[in-house]
């Protein structure tokens, strides 16, 4: 890309020049409006025209005189706004050239990549996972070690080294980084995903996943205390998950889950909260909360709760039996199904909200 700019510079240059050297002298004058022919009193031409140029000043009616001077101060003018003109494009050109293969990681100069690294679980009770830009799966299986693997495309200058998924441990808790930042402070635009793979018989006791930008997806988990999953762009997918506190938290997306075990706050500025608990017994409070999203909540039968649903401009249906309301209006409602144990609210500002 470079060189074409820079060829079709010179091609401009050279046209420049050459128009300037060849252009019939008088008729150059005329057409910069700095000469007019005077036949009474332009000099004839004799043989002092042969005189040595540099002895020769230009007078107001030499034509050649002054065409020369003002060939040497158009060209010298024209070069330093050639050069100048060169200097900008090289800058734009490599601003450019940058961004299309930074920006862009499916373009030629972009490439495939699959690295992971292993670490033995032993000892390990917490894991921390932390993404700027990747979405993020986390799996059980019978292995014993823990892996993050990471695949996508990027850049092809960027090594292999700068991508690796880093696993550090720190006492008993493992934490899991990607696309650390270049020194340039740039990060690597890249298109990328993490799987995390943990020993299904290992107990742990807390798991959180946190990403700036990208999906996370997760099934079959156990923890004794917590699981935190939260991204600040994209979509939470949670099956069949237990733990004292299951917390869930999209800044711009969608929630997802199913069958879960334990207190559930599930919160959405814009996205819609569907939690399908139908198939397992309420183990905890349920705190639901979305700005500009629905919440659909669906129970299993005879669950003893306490309903609280407040919202600004949405609509609310509910549809439980044995519920019992206190409250019915068009800013929310409330009500109780037997003892009324488990705590279940709800909030939203324009999104409806549906209770089954």
């Amino acid at each position: 890309m470079k060189k074409i700019v820079y060829f079709a510079i010179g091609l401009l240059l050279i046209g420049l020049t050459g128009t300037i050297v060849t252009f019939p002298k008088a008729d150059t004058l005329k057409a910069f409006g700095l000469f007019q022919e005077d036949k009474e009193t332009a000099p004839e031409q004799d043989g002092s025209r042969n005189a040595p140029d540099r002895d020769r000043q230009a007078t107001p009616n030499d034509p050649d005189g002054i065409i020369e001077d003002f060939q040497t101060d158009l060209m010298e003018g024209t070069t330093d706004m050639v050069g100048g003109i060169l200097d900008n494009v090289s800058e734009i050109v490599d601003d450019a050239v940058s961004r299309d293969s930074t920006d862009d990681p499916d373009n030629a100069k972009s490439r495939r990549i699959s690295l992971s690294e292993n670490l033995a679980a032993q000892g390990i009770r917490n894991i921390v996972i932390d993404t700027a830009a990747s979405d993020v799966k986390l799996t059980a299986s019978a292995a014993s070690d823990i892996e993050a693997k990471l695949t996508g495309k990027v850049r092809s200058g960027i090594k292999d080294n700068e991508l690796t998924p880093l696993l550090n441990k720190e006492g008993d808790t493992l934490y899991i980084q990607t696309e650390r930042e270049k020194k340039d402070g740039k990060s690597f635009r890249a298109d990328l995903a993490l799987t995390v793979t943990i020993p299904a018989a290992q107990s742990f006791e807390k798991l959180s996943i946190s990403t700036v930008s990208g999906d996370i997806e997760t099934s079959n988990l156990e923890m004794k205390q917590a699981i935190k999953l939260e991204t600040t762009n994209g979509e939470i997918t949670l099956d069949r998950a237990k733990a004292a506190k299951i917390e869930l938290n999209s800044g711009n997306g969608s929630i997802e889950a199913s069958a879960l075990k334990g207190e559930i706050a599930a919160s959405s500025v814009n996205g819609d909260l569907d939690l399908g608990l139908q198939t397992v017994d309420l183990a905890g409070d349920i705190t639901a909360e979305s700005i500009h999203g629905d919440i659909d909540i669906v129970l299993k039968k005879n669950q003893p709760l306490s309903l609280e649903f407040t919202t600004v401009g949405g609509e609310a249906e509910v549809n439980v039996p044995d519920m019992d309301f206190s409250r019915r209006t068009d800013q929310g409602i409330a009500g109780k199904v037997g003892s009324g144990k488990y705590s279940v609210k709800a909030a939203t500002t324009t999104g409806d909200f549906t209770l089954e």
